[in-house]
């Protein structure tokens, strides 16, 4: 087997034919083991970020297996973990949301376009060595943006956690429906929902 130096242009864009003939068997078992707890949890969150997404659970499990196979190929740690996550799926969401009914034809459509899309302009960004563009944003805004996701996953997801009518809207608007509803709440019947 030909091994590339870490300057070989093959390499650059590939870096497993860097660290891929210097794999020790020994590695192997922990490597499985992690593989498998990896698995074990990605696969319920990949289809609970396909509920916050707003398409099916199995549309959530097509994006387990390509970006950890891809990064295997392009990524430069073998450590790293990658898929979905809560803010890309709720981004996502909303986004399309705005663009067609929740449950189309034309929401699945446009969601997987924007996930396609999504994907190669981090690629050609990657490529570039874009990621330094990310330093020009504060920590403080990036704490506040998080801080915003995880208020508007809660607020979005309380109507499917205690049974209420679907909301709509931006997020005050979605919290004065669910405040509005709460009247009619019945404690133990959304007790047992869950």
């Amino acid at each position: 087997m030909k091994h590339f130096r870490l300057s070989s242009p093959l390499a650059r864009f590939f870096p497993i034919l860097t660290w891929l003939p210097n794999y020790q068997r020994d590695w192997l078992r922990a490597d499985l083991i992690a593989g498998l707890t990896v698995w074990a949890v990605m696969i319920p969150q990949a289809m609970a970020y396909a509920g916050i997404a707003g398409v099916p659970p199995l549309i959530g499990l097509y994006t387990v297996p390509f970006p950890l196979f891809l990064y295997a190929l392009l990524g430069t740690s073998r450590l790293m973990v990658v898929g979905p996550d809560s803010a890309t799926a709720l981004i996502s969401g909303v986004t399309v949301s705005a663009l067609a009914a929740s449950g189309s034809q034309d929401y699945l459509v446009l969601t997987s376009a924007m996930a396609v899309i999504v994907g190669f302009c981090f690629l050609l960004f990657g490529s570039l060595k874009m990621g330094w563009v990310a330093d020009f944003i504060p920590t403080p805004v990036m704490k506040a943006f998080v801080q915003g996701l995880v208020w508007v996953t809660i607020v979005g997801q309380i109507p499917k956690l205690l049974g209420l009518h679907p909301i709509s809207g931006g997020f005050l608007q979605k919290l004065i429906q669910i405040l509005e509803q709460l009247p009619d709440l019945h404690p133990l019947t959304a007790l047992r929902r869950n």
